[in-house]
């Protein structure tokens, strides 16, 4: 009867599973969780916090620990999280100060992402059968391998796969490594873990991105871009290095396969483009220590392709001589390899030990080793160089144990093509990977658009940050405002449209022109903060675009010159903006001044990881914005700007919105979303998606874009994923969707523009106007996207340059 019973009895306890929300390690702690039960951390970050997730589920019911909106739940300041247990999955966490552990057996941890900490080890990992997919680990600067795995006694059979690995910086020494499977003292034990399609981009920390010192793993259909290492079997014996993409793009250090030890395979590698070296069979110490090296003995290397590498193909003793390195490598079969090679580089370096089997090798030159030929290699649109029909590669080697397909997954038939590439029109299951296949899905369409963006902008980006480069020191206190009431510390600027009175002989006070800007007004401060931006931004762009450690080194001096130096920082405050002579020291509507600071937290974002971005100077840069947000919300000009009903208000909220979020401000986030939800589309949208307040203005033209520019890059910067502005609509229809295509054909061609034209600064609009961009994006309207694209990046005219906050849009899609 209770065996009759029991899948009913278990059926019931599973349907009870329960969803359990916490927002603090003690309330996870306090829980006592079963099988299929599913715990929600609360948005916003969590600092000091040792989270402890452990507990038991089954394999067809485990323990779920998410966050409440994947990529909005953050561990800072030296938070961690052990996961203990078996059948735990851990999900949607971004860890920017901190690290993870795993135990047990069965876990999972994906969509995560780790991006800072000065923790030993991002992710440590012991027990059996982890998975670990679809994470980001990216800008390590500390010692110890960013991945560390132990090995035990019996195998770990853990799985990677589909991962980013991000930036990690040249570490100057040993302990760089991306990833370590084991110890040197480990290294005979079996791990038997899978490394397969995985992204490894600008992994620089040191000569072995992936450290291999234990038995029987696989790293396979792996991408390596612009790597300053090798794919490293260092200790252990029995891997296989299969299918991977190697693409070095000539940076130095950049590298191939390094192999160390016996058994191993090495098969179906593209490498292409590799500075120090594609494939280094190394020489091994007689009677070495665990520490040493061992020979490289009974190895294939076999149907690999190496393309445009200037350093030795193969190094056939690599080290010999060196350290006690008196045994090269023996019994080795090198067999139907394909080698493109350039001028003046060589096939082989070195000399080859005892037992060398040489067959089937092709190349584009004369060499003992393989049989010259024109191979007929054409670059594809993944840059990847393949045999063209009717190449000499075709049909002509035979197969090989274990070789049962190509890089891209297609099956291997009959008599085998030559190189890692099979002509075949079965359909591939691998190929080069980009950001977009990897990482956390929260952030995998953020970063495809980035990368496009950066594509597109790259030649402007970079011609900007080698100016940048160029800049001297900027600071206000190098301009003295005459007429301010302030000290040097302080920013000073007059009101645009107010003039001297010219009936009183000392133009006092100043009376108002709407619309047309005085040329003698004050505005070297505001001119000063726009190029510290133009500045800043560019050299972050640039970085994103190219990972060289120059830019967010000359960006960390600018800032740190501009707010934090106390003889030189701008005091956290506009008590002295908009200044009118004769009638105010400073007005509430001069904040929107600083709305040309919100691209400064964005470029920090994008360059923290540098090692030039200390922790002392994140921290002063967040406690600047911190404190003038404080002043925003809390002095009498920063209550009358937001209480104003116009474009005023919404540029307000922009900068609160943009420093909230750097400085992790949640409810202060919280209180700009209702208020675009309850005031900006209520009472500053009419039901066409035009905005009344701008058209009365005598620029109705100007402003109308001015104001659709902060109300979508307000969206850009609240939406999530459950509470997305740009689907937000009143009952009526307005919202954000309808305002831009209300203006969108007026920016396509101005002249229908059906209302009065601009008084000042007509003819310089529209230029490349970010709503465009990001809605464009967000609300997959290609033609946005193809406008904006063909619009002036970089307008001359000043009214314009003002009224535009954003050049470096890349920064606004980079997470």
């Amino acid at each position: 009867m209770f065996r009759r019973l029991l899948p009913v009895l278990l059926c019931l306890t599973f349907a009870r599973a329960a969803e359990h929300r916490v927002s603090s390690a003690a309330e996870l702690a306090g829980l006592s969780l079963s099988p299929g039960d599913t715990v929600v951390m609360a948005d916003g970050s969590w600092k000091h916090q040792q989270i402890r997730f452990q507990a038991k589920g089954t394999e067809d019911h485990p323990i779920t620990l998410r966050a409440a909106t994947s990529g909005t739940t953050f561990l800072e300041e030296d938070s961690s999280l052990e996961i203990d247990g078996d059948h735990l999955v851990v999900s949607g966490l971004w860890v920017k100060d901190g690290n993870i552990e795993i135990k047990g057996r069965d876990n999972r941890l994906t969509s995560c992402a780790i991006t800072g900490g000065k923790q030993k080890n991002y992710l440590h990992l012991s027990g059996q059968r982890h998975r670990v997919d679809q994470c980001l680990f990216s800008g390590k600067t500390t010692e110890g391998p960013t991945v560390q795995v132990e090995v035990e006694e019996s195998p770990n059979q853990h799985r990677f796969d589909h991962n980013h690995f991000g930036e990690r910086p040249p570490l100057g020494r040993n302990g760089g490594e991306t990833i370590r499977i084991g110890y040197s003292h480990q290294a005979m034990l079996s791990s038997a873990t899978n490394v397969e399609h995985n992204l490894f981009e600008r992994c620089d920390g040191e000569i072995e991105v992936i450290s291999n010192k234990s038995c029987d793993n696989i790293y396979r259909a792996n991408t390596f871009r612009d790597c300053a290492g090798f794919l490293t079997l260092r200790h252990g014996n029995r891997c296989r290095v299969e299918g991977n993409f190697f693409f070095g793009h000539l940076k130095r250090g950049s590298g191939g396969i390094r192999v160390i030890g016996q058994d191993h395979v090495v098969a179906n590698n593209y490498i292409d483009s590799v500075a120090d070296g594609a494939i280094r069979l190394t020489a091994g110490i007689p009677d070495g220590p665990a520490t040493g090296y061992v020979e490289a003995r009974n190895v294939a290397v076999v149907f690999n392709t190496i393309i445009d590498s200037p350093g030795a193909a193969i190094e056939l003793d690599a080290g010999f001589g060196s350290a006690g390195r008196t045994l090269r490598p023996e019994s080795i079969v090198i067999a139907n390899n394909v080698f493109s090679l350039p001028q003046q580089a060589e096939l082989t370096r070195g000399t080859q030990g005892a037992g060398f089997h040489w067959t089937g090798n092709f190349t584009n030159r004369v060499d003992e080793h393989a049989r010259k030929v024109d191979l007929m290699l054409t670059r594809d649109s993944c840059e990847v160089g393949r045999p063209s029909p009717g190449s000499p590669l075709q049909s002509v080697a035979d197969p090989f144990p274990g070789i049962t397909t190509d890089l891209d997954g297609q099956p291997r038939i009959g008599r085998f093509d030559a190189g890692c590439d099979q002509i075949s029109q079965a359909p591939a299951t691998a190929r080069p990977l980009t950001a977009a296949d990897t990482g956390p899905p929260w952030m995998q369409a953020s970063r495809a658009n980035l990368r496009e963006v950066l594509a597109h902008d790259r030649e402007r980006i970079l011609i900007a940050a080698e100016a940048a480069l160029k800049q001297q020191p900027l600071t206000i206190t190098s301009h003295r405002a005459k007429l301010s009431e302030g000290g040097p510390n302080d920013f000073y600027s007059n009101g645009d449209y107010w003039w001297p009175d010219p009936k009183k002989p000392d133009g006092l006070p100043y009376i108002k022109r709407d619309g047309e800007t005085n040329p003698e007004n004050f505005t070297a401060h505001r001119d000063t903060m726009r190029e510290l931006r133009d500045a800043v931004a560019a050299l972050a762009a640039a970085w994103l675009a190219t990972g060289d450690p120059k830019y967010p080194a000359k960006a960390a001096a600018l800032l740190e010159t501009f707010f934090l130096d106390p003889s030189t920082r701008m005091n956290p405050n506009l008590e002295y903006a908009q200044a009118i002579p004769g009638v105010t020291r400073g007005r509430g509507i001069g904040i929107i001044d600083t709305l040309h600071l919100i691209e400064i937290p964005k470029a920090v974002e994008a360059m923290e990881n540098s090692p030039a971005f200390t922790p002392e100077l994140r921290k002063g840069l967040r406690l600047w914005f911190s404190d003038y947000a404080k002043w925003m919300t809390q002095s009498k000009n920063g209550k009358e700007e937001a209480a104003t009903k116009n474009n005023h208000a919404v540029a307000y909220f922009l900068q609160l919105a943009v420093f909230a979020g750097f400085t992790s401000d949640e409810a202060q986030l919280a209180k700009c979303r209702q208020r675009f939800k309850d005031a900006f589309v209520p009472t500053q949208m009419a039901e066409d998606g035009s905005f009344p307040q701008e058209l009365a203005r005598t620029k109705p033209y100007g402003y109308s874009i001015f104001q659709l520019d902060n109300m979508a890059t307000l969206c850009q910067v609240l939406s999530t994923s459950e509470d997305s502005l740009w689907d937000f609509e009143l009952a009526d229809g307005r919202g954000i969707k309808r305002a831009v295509a209300f203006l969108h054909p007026y920016l396509a061609d101005k002249a229908t523009w059906p209302h009065p034209h601009d008084v000042q600064a007509w003819d310089g609009w529209p230029a490349r106007q970010p709503c465009l961009l990001f809605a464009g994006l967000a609300c997959r309207e290609s033609r946005y996207v193809d406008l904006w694209k063909t619009l002036d990046a970089d307008p001359k005219d000043a009214e314009v340059r003002r009224n535009i906050a954003i050049t470096q849009p890349a920064l606004w899609l980079a997470r």
